[in-house]
């Protein structure tokens, strides 16, 4: 067998970096529907204690990942069935200004 040459389409991951200068600045993005599964990756560095990295709302659903505490992650979400929510406390600081990285997968 012989594969020909492979070509790469559509977002570049690692090239989509946001910088934000002021505490309350945001992206506004399109309605938010989570579905039956999705995922979410993400690398994020920050010097705030307490912020939300992003919150999107859907006709009924939405999603929000926030740090707490400067060391603690809060996934909250509504899928259809009331709100939900994760939190993930950490041994070390989130807001240390150095690269952190956040994966969240939903099947069903």
């Amino acid at each position: 067998y012989t594969l020909g040459p492979l070509r790469c389409e559509g977002d570049d991951l690692f090239s989509n970096e946001v910088t934000f200068r002021v505490a309350d600045a945001a992206i506004n993005l399109p309605p938010f529907d989570m579905g039956h599964s999705g995922d979410i990756y993400l690398e994020f560095k920050t010097t705030g204690e307490n912020a939300v990295i992003f919150h999107a709302t859907g006709p009924t659903d939405y999603i929000k990942l926030s740090i707490s505490g400067g060391n603690k992650l809060q996934f909250q979400y509504q899928a259809g069935s009331g709100p939900l929510g994760v939190n993930v406390h950490t041994s070390y600081h989130l807001n240390d200004n150095q690269w952190h990285t956040v994966s969240v997968e939903r099947n069903r």
